[in-house]
């Protein structure tokens, strides 16, 4: 098939076209002349169709059918106490370590710095959370809807698949998925010593991140 990005040396001529016309002509054929003269005619299919040919899966561009980009995350740690407290870190204290996201393409990102404090629980009860990560804002999130508890409402009494999903949509990845799991039970007694909340990931990578400390 000829390449239909050929150059053409004037523009179409007409009679019945008056003089301003034929001047916007003019201006058309030559811009399109320089455009075509800039790049080569792209593929008819393929990634290689697409300009730029570089996919961000995090965008709504993708349909968010089958495979999704697989990443790991480290753990969280926490503390609960019996005055109907609990405290989440990654900021490296209290047995925790900095938050770091391993990607599928082999880049790391981080160190993440961070905790989060929840007031206004109950003792003896467990408290399910779902942390993830907003790729956009850079920074740790909680998922927060109807029905959550505490200050700030980011804790539930009951787990939830329309909570989960809201963890990993696209642009999010799942973080201290025992959290979301297992849940934190607050003390009755004594406070509890910092306890590993369970690492997370995004796509196949949730299943192992959950074991990383």
């Amino acid at each position: 098939m000829a390449n239909k990005l050929r150059p053409y040396n004037q523009r179409p001529f007409d009679d019945a076209l008056g003089s301003q016309t034929n001047e916007f002509l003019d201006w058309v054929n030559s811009a399109l002349n320089q455009l075509i003269g800039q790049v080569s005619a792209p593929p008819t299919t393929g990634q290689g169709a697409l300009f730029p040919n570089t996919i961000n899966p995090t965008t709504n561009t993708i349909q968010a059918l089958g495979g999704r980009v697989t990443s790991l995350a480290t753990g969280f740690t926490y503390t609960a106490d019996n005055s109907a407290a609990i405290n989440l870190y990654w900021d490296g204290t209290n047995s925790s370590q900095l938050l770091r996201i391993y990607r599928d393409d082999g880049t790391v990102s981080g160190p993440f710095s961070g905790n989060a404090f929840i007031t206004g629980l109950l003792p003896a009860t467990t408290y399910f959370f779902y942390p993830y990560f907003d790729e956009a804002a850079q920074v740790v999130k909680f998922v927060s809807q109807e029905g959550a508890v505490g200050d700030p409402p980011i804790a539930y009494l009951a787990t939830a698949p329309l909570l989960a999903q809201a963890q990993f949509l696209r642009g999010r990845i799942p973080l201290a998925t025992n959290l979301s799991g297992v849940g934190i039970l607050t003390p009755a007694g004594a406070p509890t010593t910092p306890t590993l909340a369970g690492g997370g990931g995004g796509g196949g990578g949730v299943y192992y991140g959950r074991y990383l400390p």
